[in-house]
């Protein structure tokens, strides 16, 4: 039986004879009275994050994994195990190099928080469920692309999202990932160590805020993404998805792909939904001045981020060939060089107007449908290109 987000939703919650299906032992765990605390909300609202399925490709819903994150990374003494629990890697197409899930709560982040926790004096049954809980929070790697100013590498990405080799996401492109990765951890453990509230809300926030800064550093819009204009000197680059990301032509010239296209589609509509997942987390615990305030309206009023994304997406006309929005995200993007500030202070910051909220304007949906102009530059197969330029050369 395929993991289909559907089927996931029925697996993860399923109580008959108190018997845990596969892939979900650890939520089912969670006794039933708590899974209406704020923290259980959000993570069924995750449920749906998942992006469409691509064709001929295994269809594994991220929940079904997240049961096996965490629970084995305890040991006897209570600590994070020193080794790492990673998942297989997903292969999309034949031949392609795999691809996995990246932590929002890093391994380190989560391994500082069970430290503070046992000097606190937690029981080991509360570490074990607390380390679960933020090892869940995900996203599929291949969605994770971003821009650089290097010239060999004017597209980047998390590990496993772009690699030199087809077959191999080990030789990765990923420009400026260390310090993307130090600037969420040292956010999301900020706002653990705040100590705001409740053990439920303030893991909540936790989490909250690793989704604001996956969303915010680690991926961007189409129309950032569309800005790469690669030279001569840009490495190969592939997708395990959609493959070349740059074609070579006989002059030394560089240009996109039809597959750089449809990776940034995919990017920036996984960006899109993961914004109004997690400003429906952001209204929920109380932090309204962090959503911009059109996301805030349509959310309120589809009473629920998914609804509120399709009733927005019906007043724009649908799905949309192009993003007409900034070059940039119109959001406030975390520096390396700034104090890291909790949500209680950001979102007392954004109504001073002292800061920008957590979450920006919204984007239209983008179709993968191409248009026009891209098809008729498609580069021809460099064998074609071989024996064009030698007749050229023969009939001058």
């Amino acid at each position: 039986m395929p993991h289909t987000n559907r089927n996931l939703d029925r697996r993860v919650t399923r109580k008959k004879k108190n018997t845990a299906s596969a892939g979900s032992n650890a939520t089912a765990r969670i006794p039933a009275t708590k899974r209406n605390t704020v923290l259980e909300q959000a993570y069924q609202q995750r449920l749906i994050l998942h992006a469409p399925r691509v064709k001929d490709r295994p269809v594994v819903g991220l929940p079904a994994v997240y049961g096996h994150w965490g629970r084995n990374q305890i040991n006897t003494n209570n600590r994070l195990k020193t080794k790492p629990y990673r998942m297989p890697q997903i292969q999309h197409q034949a031949n392609f190099g795999g691809t996995g899930l990246d932590e929002m709560v890093s391994t380190d982040t989560v391994a500082s928080i069970v430290e503070l926790m046992n000097k606190n004096g937690s029981t080991r049954k509360h570490i074990m469920n607390v380390t679960e809980l933020l090892s869940r929070e995900r996203e599929e790697v291949r969605y994770l692309l971003w821009t650089t100013k290097d010239t060999e590498r004017p597209l980047s990405g998390h590990p496993g999202s772009l690699s030199k080799s087809q077959t191999d996401m080990r030789r990765g492109l990923t420009g400026g990932h260390g310090d993307k990765d130090n600037i969420r951890a040292n956010w999301v453990l900020n706002q653990y160590k705040s100590g705001a509230g409740t053990e439920q809300e303030k893991l909540a926030d936790t989490i909250i805020m690793a989704s604001i800064m996956t969303n915010q550093l680690f991926s961007e819009p189409f129309a950032q993404l569309d800005t790469v204009s690669p030279t001569s000197t840009a490495l190969n680059a592939y997708h395990p998805v959609h493959g070349r990301m740059y074609n070579r032509a006989l002059n030394g010239s560089v240009t996109k792909t039809d597959g750089f296209r449809r990776a940034a589609i995919n990017t920036h509509n996984a960006r899109e939904r993961r914004k109004w997942a997690t400003a429906d987390r952001l209204m929920r615990r109380g932090y309204h001045h962090l959503v911009d305030p059109e996301i805030h309206q349509w959310i309120t009023k589809g009473e629920g981020w998914a609804d509120g994304l399709h009733m927005y997406m019906k007043e724009v006309g649908g799905e949309k060939i192009t993003d007409s929005g900034p070059t940039s995200s119109t959001a406030y993007v975390a520096q390396k060089t700034d104090r890291q500030l909790t949500m209680s202070e950001w979102n007392t910051a954004v109504q001073n107007k002292t800061m920008q909220p957590a979450i920006g304007k919204p984007r239209p949906l983008m179709s993968q449908v191409t248009p026009l102009p891209l098809v008729t530059i498609k580069a021809r197969p460099l064998k074609q290109q071989k024996l064009t330029h030698y007749f050229k050369r023969r009939h001058k």
